[in-house]
């Protein structure tokens, strides 16, 4: 249905962690050391690196793919964390938090934007163009998953 649809959109939302990002394909199926913020930088980096992947795969359509870090956005994500993560998280987004309506911004600007009409497979902050250096990361992760 999507790409049968004049210029769809398909937008993921990634974050600036993932630059920390590395794909460890051992930590999907063992349980070794695992900590939370290594996790949510390697999800995000992996939401990255699938926009880049689904771009590529739907470059003969109509159908756009795009990611966004929508910024360090005041959400009760950090309830199910250690106290003293939790503490940290709290003071964090007390002092540099945004709305979540700030928060918001990038995905509607990619949703609904001319400006980004027929772009694709980009990464996006603050509704501008940003690299995300995947560069090495790609090339990685295809000659692990040999692609």
């Amino acid at each position: 249905m999507i790409k049968k649809s004049d210029y769809a959109r398909i937008i993921n939302v990634a974050s600036g962690s993932h630059y920390s990002g590395k794909i460890d394909f051992e930590s999907f199926t063992k349980d070794k050391d695992y900590f939370i913020l290594k996790a949510y930088s390697q999800s995000k980096l992996a939401n990255v690196l699938f926009t880049a992947e689904l771009a590529d795969r739907l470059k003969s359509t109509q159908v756009t793919v795009n990611c966004l870090h929508p910024g360090f956005v005041k959400t009760d994500i950090a309830r199910r964390y250690s106290v003293v993560l939790k503490l940290l998280l709290v003071i964090s987004v007390a002092y540099r938090g945004i709305s979540v309506e700030a928060g918001a911004k990038t995905s509607v600007y990619l949703a609904s934007s001319d400006d980004v009409k027929g772009v694709s497979g980009k990464y996006f902050d603050k509704c501008m163009l940003k690299d995300p250096h995947l560069c090495q990361k790609i090339k990685t992760f295809k000659m692990h998953c040999g692609t």
